[in-house]
């Protein structure tokens, strides 16, 4: 299983798995450049849709990982 993959299964998968037109699937968001925990942690704390949403450091990491891995 790669890393950040049940967290994006518990709190992402709604919206971000084939994605809806607010929001864009993972693979797209691969596809718009490299992630890392501090991209989405900006990203959330700037009023994402679905805020607010709570994810630690290591999950953030791991779920940056994991949308990379879509590449």
């Amino acid at each position: 299983m790669r890393p950040g993959w049940r967290i994006a299964d518990r709190q992402c998968n709604a919206c971000h798995l084939t994605g809806t037109t607010d929001a864009p699937s993972f693979f797209k968001l691969a596809q718009r450049g490299s992630w890392n925990e501090q991209k989405l942690a900006d990203i959330l704390a700037a009023g994402h849709a679905m805020s607010p949403i709570t994810i630690g450091s290591p999950q953030l990491r791991d779920l940056a990982i994991y949308i990379n891995s879509l590449k």
